[in-house]
């Protein structure tokens, strides 16, 4: 006796539950379990839907759910509803489809194929309107497309099909085969630029073929290729976005969700990086190429200024550091003072010089040679600064002091994280909320922010910086999970607005949208299968079931559906 999947006109199959019969629909790449689809074999006359009896009307290769004015209406989001209709339309029929066909159409859809030299990604596979399925660019009739399918079962599947009056053939791919790439935007300065390669090279290590292109450190021998890339089938990360799910997006180019991703902005935030070790073998010593640069000696302690721009309040988060501060670090340390860097004569360093009468004062000689002294250097304090930072992380100092100010400081950079974990050479000290002023239009003001900023400074562990950091990530970071997002799904959830599955990414990243529509999930299910996920959720460390298996439950390998 032959059993039947049906399909409704804008491209998903039925689904049944055993309290409720046949009530939603659900796209045939979402589900892990294929018994959740609505089979039949049309040998009863009539089935439980949406909690009540309804009829089975037949009408040659489609059916319809209901009876007199009352039918089952497939809308394009996935919603089934039940409503009265004076004539049934394309909503209210649905297409029965081969249990044979139904498993070939499974294995195609959740696949990637070589078509003619293409290849086809699994996401650009998928069943649409008007009972039609698309394969890449081709838009094929289901009736015609199974009517003249072969598929073939093995270690690596092939099919063929008939498109045009031509047989079409298709091998598989697999998903480690396929080169993704990552294009990097190059922003401000060698240390904002070195940052963003070093997010490109953090997830070329977790992700599997991956290629970074369009890189810009010519101070490292990297110069920048001439490439246009394309943003069709890409997402990107902007200038104001600090934080993003950097695992989750790894998995989406595994997938194939996307072909690319292009760091557009500023992700600063260690997580994101390689190890120092790794990292320092990316970016190797300038030593090598500019002759005779060396740090400071072990008995000193180098104070690294900034006193440019920042004195001009060019950013809000970007400032300078009281002279207590100063005083503070070489009292605590018992080392030498040196001053290196940004030292032009203005009321800032003469302060400094007054304050340090027995200090040396080192004029900086260019962003290299700066950038190697720093990190060539045993005893660093660095300046609220990328490049001070980034200098400070590559060297192999014995003593790192970070001020958590401006935006260092996780209150106001919120998603940004300059706290190394576990790493003993990090000494951290925390600072009042606190915004630049300009030495210039308000020196009455500028100095008077030293003086607040100086009041309320203090050492802190490492333990409390990151409690300090782990505090705002949970309270004011809107982080975006993207483990487990299936972009054809997410497509039919936003189909006004999303039209190729290889948008979905980019469009849920920039969106309002909440982990609602990123997959399908049965939350009862889920919980009692994997109870974990409920303590967790309970415990507050997750917002809901679908947030917990965005962010952990899909990588320990946990069925959503």
């Amino acid at each position: 006796m032959e059993k039947y999947y049906f399909l409704s006109y804008h491209g998903l199959f039925l689904e049944y539950d055993a309290d409720i019969g046949v009530y939603e629909q659900t796209i045939i790449s979402s589900t892990k379990n294929i018994n959740r689809f609505f089979q039949s074999s049309l040998e009863q006359e009539d089935i439980l839907s949406f909690r009540e009896i309804l009829k089975i009307e037949k009408n040659g290769n489609f059916i319809s759910i209901g009876g007199g004015n009352s039918y089952v209406t497939s809308l394009p989001d996935g919603r089934l509803i039940r409503q009265n209709v004076e004539n049934l339309g394309d909503w209210e029929h649905f297409f029965k489809i081969t249990e044979r066909s139904f498993k070939e159409l499974y294995e195609i859809v959740n696949k990637n194929w070589n078509i003619s030299g293409k290849i086809i990604k699994k996401r650009d596979i998928y069943l649409c309107e008007n009972y039609t399925i698309n394969i890449g660019e081709l838009k094929i009739g289901i009736y015609d497309f199974i009517s003249n399918l072969s598929y073939n079962y093995s270690d690596r599947g092939s099919f063929s099909f008939v498109y045009a009056e031509k047989k079409v053939h298709a091998e598989e791919i697999l998903d480690f085969e396929i080169v993704k790439e990552i294009y990097i935007s190059p922003q401000g300065n060698i240390a904002n630029r070195a940052l963003q390669y070093l997010v490109g090279k953090r997830m070329q290590e977790i992700s599997n073929n991956i290629s970074i292109r369009s890189v810009n450190l010519p101070e490292w021998g990297l110069k920048a290729e001439d490439v246009i890339y394309e943003l069709k089938n890409s997402c990107i990360i902007g200038e104001t976005k600090f934080w993003f799910d950097i695992r989750g997006l790894s998995q989406n180019l595994d997938n194939g969700n996307v072909d690319s991703f292009v760091i557009n902005g500023y992700p600063f935030n260690v997580d994101f990086y390689p190890s120092r070790d790794r990292a320092r073998k990316y970016l190797p010593s300038f030593s090598k190429t500019l002759d005779k640069i060396t740090g400071f000696s072990d008995d000193e302690i180098v104070f690294n200024i900034r006193a440019d721009e920042v004195l001009h309040a060019v950013h809000d988060d970007y400032l300078v550091l009281p002279v207590e501060y100063y005083k503070m670090l070489a009292f605590y340390t018992g080392l030498k003072p040196v001053f290196f860097g940004q030292l032009a004569d203005n009321p800032y360093i003469q302060n400094l010089k007054a304050e340090f009468p027995e200090a040396r004062f080192v004029n900086g000689q260019g962003a290299l040679y700066d950038f190697e002294v720093l990190r060539q250097s045993t005893n660093i304090a660095i300046s609220v600064s990328t490049f001070s930072w980034l200098a400070a992380w590559l060297s192999n100092a014995r003593n790192i002091y970070v001020p958590l100010a401006g935006m260092m400081n996780p209150c106001q950079a919120i998603g940004q994280n300059f706290i190394p974990r576990n790493d003993p050479a990090y000494k951290f000290i925390s600072f009042p909320l606190c915004r630049a002023e300009c030495l210039y239009r308000h020196p009455k003001k500028f100095w008077k922010n030293l003086t607040y900023m100086a009041r309320n400074m203090k050492f802190i562990s490492t333990d409390q910086a990151y409690e300090i950091f782990d505090r705002v990530d949970t309270l004011r970071n809107n982080k975006k999970s993207l483990g487990g997002f299936d972009p054809r799904f997410y497509m039919k959830k936003n189909y006004k607005e999303v039209s190729e599955p290889g948008m979905a990414l980019n469009h849920y990243m920039h969106s309002d949208e909440n982990e609602e529509n990123i997959f399908p999930i049965k939350e009862r299910e889920y919980v009692v299968k994997y109870p974990e996920s409920g303590n967790m959720v309970a415990s507050g460390y997750f917002k809901s079931i679908r947030e917990y298996h965005s962010f952990v439950g899909n990588y320990l390998g946990n069925k959503n559906y």
